[in-house]
């Protein structure tokens, strides 16, 4: 399965396009010349929106709230290292809120030693959980909803380190009542280990500094990512995860939407995790996601569209489950077509096609100026990992479309 799918995409990618050398070219130049105006147009609204939004509403300071439950979900082996650093993390956090901390953890094999290490950590404030037969985060999180007493609960990955003052920001911004759910900033602090977590910490950088913000300013409202997420507790406790789908944080987000309750983003809540060191477990992260991505868009997409929700709502849940995995099958298309005009000397096409490229660009490079990051590998890889990441959604799509259900860890790679 996992060769026939890279062969697949591969084929469909660059060799399928050429087809187009036996018909008449204008038709589908036209429609895929649209598609990618489309987008163009569709980032630069989002774009524009963070220009006219800088900041979310500041809810006044108060002690309406003043204790929390974080739940910090692991797998071992794979994340015991990473767990203990977290732990002393959360030791060291100083506040003067209330802070309970549940690990919830599950393991495939029996771990004695590292089990007896992780229950010493046991006290007041901190409860260790192995929750047995659990094969899923999503398990992990609804095995210990029952025991929580705080009005607030908040979900974070094994990795997740939040940056002081971030849980006081979030028990500020409940004491505005129509607020259920916030995501916060997720930043990559490893980026300096090799050239692909500098990439990877830019991308991130990107998606929360601005596709998360101008998201959410143009389409009020916001997307859980699976970690740094703030919930009322009697709304998770409701909800709970789904373990059907490999990216249950996206589910919970649009299941939420469908019932009307508020979700927001705060990027001055920051948590800072971890970007995987090896290309392997790059891609079998990606990979998880890219196809769990598509489970979400198969059965949420129509389910909204055809919804009593407002237009806004409708409108951003086409663009980011809708036109969001249609796009992955416009850009090697449209090459392929360009290499035909190229070779045909058509040369009035290929001149619209790269003044569309060149704008596409100059957005990446004006939200990279916004953000002055100093991770500067990524100007090196726009485009070769732009093409990779629409190669990943394809390959998601097809595993989807064949029924592939093995779970593929991302291993801790001793960090």
């Amino acid at each position: 399965m996992e060769v026939k799918s890279y062969i697949y995409i591969f084929l469909y990618c660059f060799v399928f396009p050429f087809i187009y050398i036996f018909i008449h070219l204008n038709i589908p130049y036209l429609i895929f010349i649209s598609f990618l105006i489309f987008t163009c147009a569709i980032i630069t609204v989002q774009y524009i929106g963070l220009l006219k939004f800088k900041s979310n509403k500041i809810i006044p300071l108060g002690n309406k709230y003043n204790e929390i439950t974080c739940i910090i979900v692991a797998y071992l082996p794979n994340e015991q290292e990473q767990i203990f650093k977290t732990l002393e993390h959360f030791k060291n956090y100083t506040s003067n809120l209330k802070i309970n901390i549940i690990v919830a953890y599950n393991t495939n094999i029996p771990l004695p030693l590292i089990e007896n290490k992780l229950n010493s950590y046991s006290s007041e404030k901190i409860l260790i959980l192995n929750i047995l037969n659990s094969k899923s985060k999503a398990e992990n999180i609804n095995a210990c909803l029952g025991l929580i007493e705080t009005e607030i609960v908040c979900i974070f990955d094994t990795d997740s380190n939040p940056i002081l003052g971030s849980l006081e920001i979030a028990l500020n911004n409940f004491n505005d009542n129509t607020v259920d759910i916030i995501q916060g900033h997720i930043s990559i602090r490893n980026y300096d280990k090799n050239i692909l977590t500098h990439i990877v910490a830019c991308e991130y950088d990107l998606i929360y500094s601005i596709y998360h913000k101008g998201f959410y300013n143009v389409y009020n409202y916001a997307i859980f990512g699976g970690s740094n997420g703030y919930f009322r507790t009697k709304i998770l406790q409701t909800l709970k995860l789904n373990s059907d789908f490999l990216t249950e944080d996206i589910d919970l987000s649009f299941r939420s939407l469908i019932l009307n309750y508020k979700c927001i983003y705060n990027d001055e809540i920051i948590s800072t995790e971890l970007s995987p060191l090896s290309m392997d477990n790059y891609m079998k992260q990606r990979l998880r996601w890219s196809q769990g991505w598509f489970q979400v868009s198969k059965y949420y997409l129509f389910k909204i569209l055809f919804s009593n929700l407002s237009f806004r709502y409708k409108l951003g849940t086409f663009f980011i489950l809708g036109w969001r995995e249609f796009y992955f099958h416009i850009p090697f298309q449209l090459l392929g077509i360009i290499c035909i005009y190229f070779y045909k000397n058509s040369y009035i096409e290929i001149n619209a096609f790269f003044s569309i490229t060149c704008y596409s660009i100059l957005l990446f490079m004006i939200q990279l100026y916004i953000l002055k990051s100093n991770k500067k590998y990524w100007i090196l890889f726009i485009i070769p990992y732009q093409f990779l990441q629409i190669f990943i959604g394809l390959i998601g799509q097809f595993r989807e479309f064949n029924g592939y259900k093995k779970w593929n860890i991302t291993k801790r790679e001793g960090i």
